[in-house]
């Protein structure tokens, strides 16, 4: 996820920054969508 969605050059992403990025989006969706992890594969937008 850090290549399509950050593409950092010098800027180092860890794994708890996409966490806290994911976690704002829930918050602003705020029911309209969900965002489920996929253990090994990454995130998938739902709609609801």
């Amino acid at each position: 996820m850090n290549v399509y969605v950050f593409r950092s050059g010098t800027t180092f992403i860890t794994e708890k920054t996409i966490d806290v990025y994911v976690a704002s989006l829930r918050k602003k969706l705020n029911g309209a969508a969900n965002i489920t992890s996929l253990r090994g594969v990454g995130y998938r937008l739902d709609e609801r």
